[in-house]
């Protein structure tokens, strides 16, 4: 039997786009919307045939909140029409503090979601300005409390750190403020810049990115979290079980415009990225990959490599290796290869040097 997948559903509609973002989103508009349930529907039809299930189910955007509770409910009830995800164990929704109703609260409680990730980002005002933020402290706090009021145990909340004008110090209130909040899970993102963003927020800054990466984890660790991934923090028990499906390279279907997935079609490896157009979208233009076994063992060690459990190398002569050209940077722990603090500052980097020493080993060999 096969193992259930993950299933991302992404929501494009926003009402106003931040400073830094790069993911695909439009302003909420009916012509709009119904060209995305067009392709929805294609989309649908088409994973339909191949009789997966899914066991986690995680709604982003966009601001999902951005659009009626009653749009957001025919969304979801459409999947739920197609796919198999009566057996979920997580079903996560994103939301937006200025834009989470309580139509919406109730409704996410109905459709049986148990998981809230609030896009908080920092806890102080002229920071949100900067980042182009709409909601204010005040919006996070009346968020949360009413998620918790309606019997919501399971929620996290996203900061961003590593962007101009943010101290070690303004940063370590925002963490403050957070671990008073008591969240069971908290991603702390540093903030990136990719073409098509509205402006560079960057901190140029390695040795104080650094250090902010240092204070995540021990405020958040001597606060009774775990990280468990490079960015991110849970309580014993709530860790994402979605975005573990792909750190450990588990399979995942991606719905809706911009989304990507990657799944096993008979002996391939297919890996896809939805079109970012609307009018494209309702035609259910994609591109494809098929990934090559060397393709596949890259990734493989760049995601795992990401998480406290690591990687595990079976082959003791690359285990040796590895341990020989990076120790300063590793953990070997009943043969698997685990990233250091000093790793994975540097993740990217050790990770291409693992994948380096298994293609010199001249063996194909999966990790």
């Amino acid at each position: 039997m096969r193992k259930p997948l993950g299933l991302y559903l992404h929501i494009p509609f926003c009402n106003q786009k931040c400073n830094y973002c790069t993911f695909f989103s439009v302003t909420p508009a009916e012509e709009l919307y119904n060209l995305y349930v067009k392709g929805l529907r294609r989309e649908l039809k088409f994973f339909k045939q191949f009789g997966f299930t899914f066991d986690t189910f995680f709604v982003g955007g966009g601001t999902p909140t951005s659009i009626p509770p009653k749009v957001f409910e025919d969304i979801i009830k459409i999947i739920m029409e197609e796919l198999a995800i009566e057996s979920l164990k997580e079903f996560t929704v994103e939301v937006n503090p200025e834009s989470l109703t309580d139509d919406h609260i109730v409704l996410f409680k109905d459709l049986g979601i148990n998981r809230i990730s609030i896009g908080a980002q920092s806890f102080i005002e002229e920071e949100l300005r900067f980042l182009g933020r709409s909601h204010g402290v005040k919006d996070i706090h009346k968020a949360y409390y009413k998620l918790r009021e309606a019997g919501f145990k399971n929620i996290n909340l996203d900061i961003m750190f590593g962007f101009k004008g943010q101290s070690l110090k303004s940063l370590g209130y925002t963490l403050e403020q957070v671990i008073q909040l008591a969240p069971e899970h908290i991603s702390t993102y540093s903030l990136s810049y990719e073409k098509g963003a509205i402006k560079d927020l960057r901190l140029n800054d390695e040795q104080v990115l650094a250090s902010m990466f240092t204070l995540n984890k021990t405020l958040l660790e001597n606060s009774g979290y775990l990280r468990y991934e490079i960015s991110n923090y849970a309580k014993p028990g709530f860790e994402s079980l979605h975005n573990l499906k792909y750190w450990m390279h588990n399979f995942y279907i991606g719905l809706g415009p911009s989304a990507s997935g990657y799944y096993l079609n008979g002996k391939d490896l297919l890996r896809y990225k939805n079109t970012r157009s609307m009018v494209k979208y309702a035609k259910m233009e994609r591109e494809y990959e098929t990934l090559s076994p060397e393709e596949w063992l890259l990734e493989e060690i760049f995601l795992k490599t990401r998480t406290k459990w690591g990687i595990e190398v079976k082959d003791e002569r690359i285990r040796k290796k590895i341990k020989e050209e990076l120790g300063e940077y590793i953990i070997l722990k009943e043969g698997r290869v685990i990233l250091n603090d000093r790793g994975l500052l540097v993740h990217d980097a050790i990770s291409l040097k693992i994948g380096e020493i298994y293609e010199s080993s001249g063996k194909q060999i999966y990790v």
